[in-house]
């Protein structure tokens, strides 16, 4: 049975926000929070779809940015007083050099988190009527471009998902670098988020894109950790057995680290020690390093092999679905990688022929973005063309065609019907 709102005010939310800066407005937030909970009791049906951690996720998500917003505001402070005690100052002039963040901007971030949350846990069927209802406005356009450290092309359907994940991270690493929080605030909330969807979706490239721009360095299990190395995460993969998974899981919450774990419904063991771990206890103890995190993906439960997570392990996750790449997200990533234009759409659209004939006959393995990625790669610009595109110097795409079409055949692949047939 869900837990009545007060209820909820007095023994989880207001606890997280005292002493902080959403104190003088822990009932205003709280009462955003609050609201999407009941929206979500409300579509409940066999199972409660949210849980006390999911409102400790939204005040931790909103705590970690508010701590982030007030370092920036502490150093165009810190300048301010500098420039005050100058010669250039004028004494009857007035300056603010204790800028915080206002009322009005805390129950803003509130009403995003509350939103971005919940719209993970709320039936797809409800989708529509609950973004009508919670979802803040949006000012900026979004556009594709490639993330820096990895080169992985962030399209408008994975910001919103990398953005989950980087929280995450934020929340890990705020953990790490204050001592003095409560009880609440250091293990409060969710232990990792696992990211649903098809084998097409590319969600561990998602995950690994996040990790390396975060600052994230992959490690292995024969690493031994020096004291304060906070930014390193493992990767279990699929091909690794059972006990190997095992071992790696314990070493990485004992020494507070990430682990990205491919597949994670594949096995119900696994299952089991996980649900231990991600609330902070192996065999009734306590982690002396805090930070263990998990990021998970796996395919749909309906795949062969696949089962569905238990309630518990439900409760201590955060299950996120990622869509599979629309057309124009898959041609956006083939622009990126410098494919000739003239290729693009023949190429995206076989390769989604040959996802459906794939789905509608059970073929199995179906094709994936890295096989369109991989022949794709043959029909990349030459270097002459490439230059004008970076350099600016064509002024539209069919300048950049004409461009193409220019260049001698010894400076160019030829394009193979049949090639981009087996996609």
């Amino acid at each position: 049975d869900p837990f009545p709102p007060e209820y909820l005010y007095e023994n989880v939310l207001k606890p997280l926000f005292a002493n902080t800066q959403v104190a003088p407005y822990v009932r205003e937030v709280s009462d955003i929070f609050l609201k999407v909970y009941l929206e979500l009791v409300k579509h409940s049906r066999t199972e409660v779809l949210i849980s006390p951690r999911e409102l400790e996720m939204m005040a931790l998500w909103l705590l970690v940015e508010i701590s982030k917003r007030q370092k920036l505001l502490d150093k165009e402070n810190g300048f301010l007083k500098e420039f005050k005690m100058s010669s250039f100052f004028n004494d009857d002039e007035e300056m603010h050099v204790d800028k915080k963040l206002s009322r009005d901007d805390i129950l803003t971030l509130a009403k995003h988190f509350a939103f971005d949350l919940g719209k993970n846990l709320i039936p797809k069927e409800n989708l529509d009527e609950f973004s009508k209802r919670f979802k803040p406005p949006v000012s900026q356009k979004f556009n594709a471009k490639p993330v820096a450290k990895s080169g992985f092309v962030m399209t408008e359907s994975r910001q919103s998902i990398a953005h989950v994940l980087d929280r995450q991270l934020k929340l890990r690493e705020w953990r790490n670098e204050n001592k003095m929080l409560s009880d609440a605030q250091r293990s409060g909330g969710l232990g990792g988020v696992i990211l649903e969807g098809s084998p097409a979706a590319g969600k561990s490239e998602l995950a690994l894109a996040v990790l390396k721009e975060a600052g994230y360095r992959k490690i292995n299990e024969k690493t031994i950790l020096p004291p304060g190395s906070h930014k390193v995460f493992y990767h279990i993969r699929v091909s690794m057995s059972m006990p190997e998974k095992e071992a790696l899981l314990i070493k990485a919450f004992r020494e507070g680290a990430v682990v990205l774990i491919d597949e994670i419904n594949s096995s119900s063991m696994m299952e089991r020690l996980l649900n231990d771990l991600t609330m902070g206890v192996y065999k009734g103890k306590r982690s002396k390093n805090p930070g263990f995190m998990v990021i998970g993906t796996q395919n749909p439960i309906h795949m062969d092999g696949r089962r569905a997570p238990s309630n518990a392990l439900l409760r201590r996750m955060l299950m996120v679905s990622v869509p599979n790449y629309t057309k124009v997200e898959q041609s956006q990533i083939l622009q990126h990688r410098n494919t000739n234009p003239r290729i693009i759409t023949q190429l995206v659209d076989t390769y989604n022929q040959q996802l459906e004939i794939a789905e509608k006959e059970h073929l199995s393995p179906a094709p994936t973005l890295r096989d369109l990625i991989k022949v794709a790669d043959d029909y990349k610009l030459p270097v002459k063309v490439k230059r004008q595109l970076d350099s600016k110097v064509s002024g539209n795409r069919t300048t950049i065609t004409n461009s193409w079409s220019s260049t001698s055949s010894s400076e160019r692949p030829l394009i193979r019907q049949e090639k981009v047939r087996r996609v």
